[in-house]
């Protein structure tokens, strides 16, 4: 989806204006991208979709006129294919926020799951700014991590009942 809001951030154009979940006139200003675009850079941003529920890689761009911000533009894209792929991956395939919530991957069981404790701080960012929708507790997933050579670490985890070691 492709769309533009106005300098508060909300959505006045959308490619997706008559679907029944429509960006069109949805507030998106807590959302980091749209914050990032209002103060004139660039937005990129991982998240579930505040109007459909549905995570996607969102990247945006300020829209000037004659000098000053009059809003943004942004896009949204469904990055489902690419994990759908990744399910069929020998090994599990794993990619994690930078406050450590794994947000797209080949284990269901691990998504929205974190590789480390939380802070309050963290947990109040991923709120405010509505990262993954409502969610409020991110769960630890059941794994160690070693160096193993200064260079590499050592997973150990447990998977379908089994125990597991990746490097």
């Amino acid at each position: 989806a492709l769309y533009v809001t106005d300098t508060w951030g909300r959505t006045l154009v959308a490619s997706n204006w008559n679907a029944p979940k429509s960006f069109i006139n949805q507030d998106y200003a807590n959302r980091p991208y749209v914050i990032d675009a209002l103060a004139g850079k660039n937005g990129l941003f991982y998240g579930i979709g505040k109007t459909t529920g549905e995570p996607g890689l969102f990247m945006s761009a300020p829209v000037r006129h004659l000098g000053a911000i009059v809003g943004m533009v942004a896009v949204k894209v469904d990055l489902r294919r690419i994990q759908e792929t990744w399910a069929m991956a020998p090994d599990p395939i794993m990619l994690a926020d930078a406050r450590g919530v794994f947000f797209l991957g080949s284990v269901a069981s691990w998504m929205y799951h974190t590789n480390k404790d939380l802070t309050q701080d963290d947990l109040g960012w991923l709120a405010r700014h509505e990262v993954y929708g409502k969610r409020q507790a991110f769960e630890k997933i059941p794994w160690s991590a070693t160096r193993s050579d200064g260079t590499a670490y050592l997973l150990k985890t447990r998977m379908a009942g089994l125990e597991k070691n990746y490097l």
